[in-house]
């Protein structure tokens, strides 16, 4: 065990030392991006099985909402401490719900 504790300190610790504030804000924005991407996707594909948008619609807004979340998100994340929240506790979660909102909102003119 102390031969992996070792290989890996020696290896993966150096392989992430350049991750700052800047890179960590980035991979969070992209994953924030994806989760509310696939969430409003799936509101989408909801919507087109229920008939009530077309699946041409449906493609043009997920392009125009991708744009739009992700806009959102790199404001949103331009005033936090991306390396000291809790991203699990409660606070990490409402950034992250707050943006799915934001962008829920936008379906919601749809209908």
């Amino acid at each position: 065990m102390s031969s992996v504790y070792h290989f890996r300190s020696r290896v993966f610790r150096p392989a992430f030392s350049w991750v700052d504030a800047y890179w960590v804000r980035a991979i969070v924005a992209l994953s924030i991006n994806n989760y509310v991407n696939e969430r409003l996707q799936e509101e989408l594909v909801n919507r087109i099985e229920r008939g009530t948008l077309s699946e041409e619609d449906a493609n043009t807004l997920m392009l125009e909402i991708k744009d739009f979340v992700t806009a959102v998100v790199h404001l949103d994340l331009g005033e936090i401490d991306v390396l000291a929240l809790d991203w699990e506790g409660p606070e990490g979660h409402r950034v992250v719900e707050r943006i799915y909102e934001t962008g829920y909102d936008m379906l919601g003119g749809i209908e």
